[in-house]
């Protein structure tokens, strides 16, 4: 996937294997494939600071460039964080899905959930749809949220981070 066009990466492909693997059962290699969908899509938001200013012009001191920001600022700020935070809710809920559901209908919506999964997933998967699909939604509204990545980026997370794939190989001999 390297080789091609990035927007065909990006905007075309990886969104279409992302949706197909999930809809077909297989959702590890769509978190997988996930995964590499965000890391592109910081890589888009995350400024480069050894590229060159493009233009000498700074446009906020244009009167219109004033005045569009003056009244589109306050639905936009809503918008620019209650969206993430929104979705960040939301995931938390999928990712709270019980393992197993004692009544349908319990007020919490779990029962009503179960309907709206794909055919592919039955029995424990319907578990497994729900926690990945939050997951997802997590981690893709922790990427507008930098109250949280404050919280989560601090040098000993960082370390953590870093020495995880190790800890992850030895625990099978550890256990």
């Amino acid at each position: 996937m390297s080789h091609l066009k990035r927007w065909l990466r990006v905007k075309v492909l990886l969104p279409i294997i992302i949706i197909v693997a999930f809809y077909n059962g297989f959702w590890q290699l769509s978190l997988f494939h996930f995964g590499f969908f965000l890391a592109e899509i910081h890589a888009d938001i995350t400024p480069n600071h050894d590229d060159p200013p493009t233009s000498e012009l700074n446009f906020d001191s244009l009167p219109i460039y004033k005045l569009q920001r003056m009244v589109f600022k306050r639905p936009f700020t809503i918008l620019k964080t209650g969206g993430p935070v929104s979705l960040f809710v939301i995931g938390l809920y999928f990712c709270s899905y019980p393992e197993t559901l004692l009544d349908a209908n319990l007020p919490t919506g779990y029962g009503n959930l179960t309907l709206w999964r794909p055919p592919a997933y039955k029995g424990l998967d319907i578990m497994v749809f729900w926690r990945a699909l939050g997951a997802k939604l997590i981690c893709f509204s922790i990427l507008f949220l930098p109250p949280i990545q404050n919280v989560l980026c601090t040098r000993f997370r960082q370390y953590l981070g870093k020495i995880s794939f190790s800890l992850y190989l030895a625990h099978v001999t550890m256990n």
